[in-house]
């Protein structure tokens, strides 16, 4: 009996887009119960557990995601990201810390951890983190993500002025 698992994952990820995520759910583990290892369906599945606040479920995903493909940035920040939303920022930056292996763009995981950083009030890390970005950002994308930061966070919009960084 044919299995078409790229159908399925395919399916799951016009219901994500539409907001569906309790069916987009089922149809992503459809596919991934066709036995196949493909790191997008575990990526798209912790998506919808990150959207559902299901973040033990998220977190197994995604960690099965960047097992299989370690190269992926975006793993690696929703990894992250899985730890910060549940309030356990120590984890988030352990994460961050093992991606530098695999991460080409070092700038904007560096902005990353100094976010998290300055969440922990530990605003001399984040400050010396933020030089440290802004020097090695060659393709502008830490300073891009800065101003997406400095618009989600006053606080941090105002620590960045102050800090003239």
């Amino acid at each position: 009996m044919p299995t078409f698992p790229q159908a399925w994952y395919e399916i799951g990820r016009i219901y994500f887009i539409n907001e569906n995520y309790t069916k987009a759910k089922s149809f992503i583990l459809k596919a991934i119960r066709q036995g196949e290892i493909n790191p997008e369906y575990f990526k798209l599945l912790g998506k919808i557990y990150l959207q559902l606040q299901d973040y033990k479920k998220a977190e197994k995903a995604i960690n099965m995601a960047t097992l299989s493909n370690p190269f992926d940035e975006e793993l690696w920040y929703l990894y992250s990201e899985v730890f910060e939303l549940s309030g356990n920022y120590e984890k988030a930056i352990e994460i961050l810390n093992n991606a530098k292996d695999f991460i080409i763009n070092k700038a904007t995981l560096t902005i990353r951890l100094a976010k998290l950083y300055f969440i922990l009030d530990n605003k001399e890390k984040a400050r010396e983190l933020i030089l440290n970005a802004k020097i090695s950002d060659k393709t502008q994308s830490a300073s891009a993500y800065i101003k997406k930061l400095v618009k989600q966070n006053d606080n941090f919009a105002k620590f960045l002025k102050n800090s003239n960084v």
